[in-house]
């Protein structure tokens, strides 16, 4: 399967199913045509992924790592911290994060279900329009095909990232 039709399928999927970090407070990006969301990966003592959530102009946004994986069964949950509170995330999400983490060190990361506010049709519309240009822009990409329990990752940088 291509990243193409890999980040088509996340698209479908994603779009099917908005229930993740309902319980977030998100602050509203100032324009979500040109603002995006960036995680900042943070040391954790705990063993819990912890990480901070950044808005970022697309044009100054810092290098980042796209990921893109399967979302997995709405059930199958775990827990991370951001901006300091407990969030509710599905363990692939919380896997893929693991991931880049664990091989690249990329200091921050974008991962649509968590960059995206969700629950906001009006930014998801306008994020999920941007999202070619946000994985072109990354200088390096995830993407997880399978569910925790047989993943298989692909890295990509960014020379490899396909054109939208």
């Amino acid at each position: 399967m291509g990243i193409r039709s890999l980040i088509q399928r996340m698209h479908l999927e994603w779009r099917s199913d908005s229930s993740s970090l309902t319980a977030f407070h998100y602050d509203p990006l100032p324009e979500p045509k040109n603002y995006i969301r960036l995680l900042e990966l943070l040391p954790s003592n705990d063993g819990v992924i912890s990480c901070r959530l950044t808005q970022w102009l697309v044009s100054e946004a810092p290098l980042y790592c796209a990921i893109s994986y399967t979302w997995g069964d709405t059930l199958d949950t775990t827990r991370i911290h951001v901006n300091g509170q407990e969030v509710i995330v599905r363990k692939n999400c919380e896997y893929a994060l693991r991931q880049a983490q664990g091989q690249r060190g990329d200091r921050y990361l974008w991962v649509d279900s968590i960059c995206i506010n969700q629950t906001d049709d009006d930014e998801k519309g306008h994020q999920v329009a941007m999202m070619g240009d946000i994985f072109s822009r990354a200088t390096s990409g995830l993407a997880l095909a399978r569910t925790t329990a047989r993943a298989n990752g692909c890295w990509l940088s960014a020379d490899d990232m396909p054109d939208f």
